[in-house]
């Protein structure tokens, strides 16, 4: 049998509705709590070059942009 992964993308689909502005706060306790769930994948927002980069947004433009904002999971 076929191992099943669990992916959340409430970071990444969520902001189809608030226009990707979580906060800064919201956005690393959502993480932070996926991080401690059986979650196997967590898409945290998504990548774009175009955008300007604000810590209130699932929108980075760059990986750097995002460690920034939720830090490194082998930390928390």
């Amino acid at each position: 049998m076929k191992e099943i992964k669990v992916l959340d993308c409430t970071l990444r689909d969520g902001g189809f509705v608030n226009d990707f502005n979580f906060g800064r706060k919201n956005i690393r306790n959502i993480f932070s709590r996926l991080s401690k769930t059986n979650i196997d994948i967590i898409e945290v927002g998504y990548l774009y070059d175009k955008v300007e980069y604000g810590s209130d947004y699932t929108r980075f433009n760059s990986t750097d942009a995002i460690l920034s904002v939720l830090g490194d999971k082998k930390t928390q």
